[in-house]
């Protein structure tokens, strides 16, 4: 079928790219051929939806008794949708690059950004379609070995390569996760796919989608000063996170009965808040692009613990393609600010808007640590607003097809968001009986939507008139809800029991440490006959 050559298309041409780079230095149409890749993959995708779902059983290791599972890839109603918007973001990126503030960074020339970003959206989308634990567990270490490797390659000083290696630790730990899923698995005499799946296993698929997208626990995103290059920094912020949606929104179809699940939605609604806030008060998106991937992604998060799947996915597809369009939208003029404010209204989940389904986080009953989500999306919707609007420096001195070529990048992310919205119509071929179609809530539900787009409206206008927030009350909300102050205390305790221990140590080592030893040996005993324990 044809849509097997999606993923060919976007991992071959970058290594066609290299060949080409070390056989003919002199080659120029490095942009071309990378455009071309990205196209074909984009289009393979979009014919195979009328061919849904179905799979791709990528190999079958024998003997069976000692393998029962096997990769597969899996193109249906969850998957496809993340897959279609990678493969969107992969050719909007190298259509949009060559308008360009700057055209090379840290010594990374424009073919290797070409071929970085293409190798990310293949990757990603392996992830995306990936059909059971296996695959995950595979497809997620594959996308991890990429992206340190880009990050270290990019990243020169020291301090910005420690923050790469603890932001790889977290994802790690995450793919630990899904580990422990298919083990919980296989000692129950269950298969690794996502339909059979109990609710133990999908709260441990929650939590590990929770510690990769960075939500769970709350931490600080990396700095975006590290990768100054925005298309190949874009896609090394969303292909990770695009490569977790499905399975969150996958463990949400399932549900979960944990005890844990109010302290998950907590601990989200917290990460959303301190996200958006972050991301309203950014100078610029360029800085502030990882704060609006831990906002979108906690609202996803929440949804999924909540068991509102087409929430879930929703929320998803706003940060892949909205913010895609705003993050990868570096030349502005006005001509081309109606598709901004297009992908705006693609978040703000307004009736009959692309993230409108996005409303079930907030359906009945109504949870009272709702108001945190509700405050963040917001503050998020404010933020993309207001930096839409943000006037940018004008380009100069590039050439007139630069110019008629830019405006298809951020057409064709309007028209995928559109479209998939479209698609997952009651009637669409990606409505899922249950679960998608009843989802959308009547103009009364939509409250959210509306009580948030007016906050946002009202915010953005009151900073058009030359209004700021206190610098000092957003910079110490921004610290308490990222919880600094408890990761600080934490280390602080450690740091007194190391020093406790260090302490012990060198007394009981030394020569008096037979009489130390003695001492506690008859203060514990005192204690034991204290407690009755003598007898």
């Amino acid at each position: 079928m044809i849509a097997y050559l999606t993923i060919p298309f976007l991992l071959f041409t970058p290594l066609l790219i290299l060949i080409l780079r070390v056989m003919r230095p002199r080659f120029r149409a490095f942009w071309l051929l990378s455009a071309l890749a990205g196209l074909a993959a984009w289009v393979t995708l979009l014919l195979s939806l009328s061919r849904l779902p179905f799979s791709l059983p990528l190999v079958t290791w024998r003997p069976e008794e000692l393998f029962p599972a096997a990769p597969v890839l899996i193109w249906d109603a969850v998957s496809w949708p993340f897959a279609l918007a990678l493969a969107t973001l992969a050719l909007a990126s190298v259509l949009t690059d060559l308008a360009r503030p700057e055209r090379t960074a840290g010594g990374i020339a424009d073919w290797a950004a070409w071929a970085s970003a293409l190798t990310l959206g293949g990757l990603g989308i392996l992830a995306t379609l990936s059909g059971n634990l296996l695959s995950v567990l595979l497809a997620w270490s594959a996308l991890d070995l990429v992206e340190i490797a880009v990050w270290l390659a990019l990243v020169r000083s020291s301090e910005g390569r420690e923050q790469a290696v603890v932001a790889f630790s977290g994802r790690l730990a995450g793919t630990v996760g899904v580990l422990w899923a298919g083990m919980l698995a296989q000692a129950q005499g269950l298969p690794l796919s996502f339909e059979e799946l109990p609710a133990q296993i999908s709260t441990v698929l929650l939590v590990a989608s929770g510690l990769r997208l960075g939500v769970l626990p709350i931490s600080a995103p990396l700095s975006q000063d590290l990768i100054p290059r925005r298309s190949v920094g874009v896609l090394l912020r969303l292909a990770p996170a695009a490569a977790v949606l499905p399975v969150l929104v996958r463990s949400g179809i399932v549900g979960a009965a944990s005890p844990w699940l109010p302290l998950i939605f907590a601990v989200a609604g917290l990460a959303a808040l301190y996200g958006g806030l972050s991301w309203a008060g950014a100078a610029d998106e360029h800085q502030a692009q990882g704060y609006w991937l831990l906002g979108m992604s906690a609202l996803a998060l929440g949804a999924a613990a909540r068991g509102q799947p087409a929430a879930c996915q929703a929320w998803g597809l706003a940060l892949l393609l909205p913010g895609g369009l705003l993050l990868l939208s570096t030349a502005r003029r006005r001509a081309l600010l109606p598709f901004l404010l297009l992908g705006w209204l693609g978040m703000s989940a307004l009736p009959f808007t692309p993230a409108w389904r996005g409303l079930s986080l907030y359906a009945p009953p109504f949870p009272w640590l709702g108001v945190t989500f509700l405050i963040a999306q917001a503050a998020l919707a404010a933020g993309y607003l207001r930096h839409a609007l943000r006037q940018a420096a004008p380009l100069e001195g590039l050439e007139r097809w630069v110019w008629l070529v830019y405006p298809w990048g951020m057409l064709v992310i309007v028209l995928v968001d559109l479209a998939l919205a479209w698609w997952g119509r009651p009637a669409g071929p990606l409505a899922r009986p249950g679960l998608w179609v009843e989802a959308y809530p009547g103009w009364l539900a939509s409250w959210p939507g509306w009580a948030s787009a007016a906050l946002a409206v009202v915010f953005g206008v009151w900073r058009r008139r030359g209004h700021k927030v206190s610098p000092r009350l957003l910079g110490g909300a921004r610290r308490f809800l990222s919880i600094q102050w408890f990761y600080r205390l934490l280390w602080g305790v450690y740091y007194a029991l190391r020093r406790a221990a260090f302490f012990a140590s060198a007394n009981l080592e030394g020569q008096a440490g037979v009489l130390w030893a003695l001492l506690l040996l008859i203060l514990l005993l005192s204690l034991f006959f204290q407690m009755g324990l003598g007898a």
